[in-house]
């Protein structure tokens, strides 16, 4: 596997959790980060 690849590949793994259905459990703030962790490794990815 590519680096870029295996990048997205995480991008996409930090979208899916920060896409996750919101409970009572889950903080905003952790939601926030990983949708702010998914653009960051997108963009490492595609550099």
């Amino acid at each position: 596997m590519e680096r870029y690849e295996a990048w997205i590949d995480r991008a996409k793994s930090s979208l899916e959790m920060a896409s996750t259905r919101i409970s009572s459990l889950v903080y905003y703030e952790d939601l926030c980060y990983q949708a702010q962790q998914a653009v960051e490794k997108g963009i490492k990815g595609s550099t």
